[in-house]
């Protein structure tokens, strides 16, 4: 049986693995009819190429100050997610997921947060005041945009859920407040 190494001294059984999950798929008859090779290779194309022109506007570069490799790595990583997940959506949304993701996954990388820029982030947003954070300039900028493909309930859920994260990514930055450490 074929087998890769996971963590150091443990081995996956790979083999036994793909066997249980198309035993499980022939079990639910499942069939997918999301994409066909060329679709999909189409659509991952697409979304990847649309998101990086976004990334790779004057604006978002001076604002963002990431580099091109990191960049890279970060829209490999939520590609397949986005396309896979939401294969469903118009491409145009698979793009603005996709960018959002990668927004997301940056601002966890950063070095800046919590930032002193976040001082007045809430009073700043109530009186609708530009925001003095990067991420959240270029973040609101981004679902204006963004959440107009959703209705009101679904659009309000997603702002919310992205104050969330952010505010939880800065928590876990301060051990004596999201930790026991």
């Amino acid at each position: 049986m074929r087998t890769f190494n996971i963590v150091r001294g443990s081995q996956f059984p790979f083999e036994r693995y793909i066997t249980a999950l198309a035993k499980f798929l022939d079990a639910i008859d499942y069939q997918d009819e999301n994409f066909s090779y060329a679709q999909c290779v189409e659509s991952l194309r697409y979304v990847y190429h649309q998101t990086a022109k976004h990334f790779h506007q004057p604006v978002e570069k001076a604002a963002l100050n990431i580099s091109a490799q990191r960049l890279q790595a970060i829209i490999k990583t939520s590609i397949l997610v986005t396309v896979y997940c939401w294969a469903k959506c118009s491409l145009d949304i698979m793009v603005g997921l996709l960018v959002y993701f990668a927004y997301i996954i940056m601002l966890d990388d950063s070095s800046d947060v919590p930032s002193p820029y976040m001082m007045t982030f809430y009073e700043d947003l109530i009186e609708e005041k530009s925001q003095k954070h990067a991420f959240w300039q270029r973040m609101n900028a981004h679902l204006v945009t963004l959440l107009r493909h959703y209705g009101g309930f679904c659009a309000i859920t997603v702002f919310r859920s992205t104050m969330d994260s952010f505010r939880a990514i800065g928590l876990n930055r301060k051990p004596s407040e999201a930790s026991p450490d």
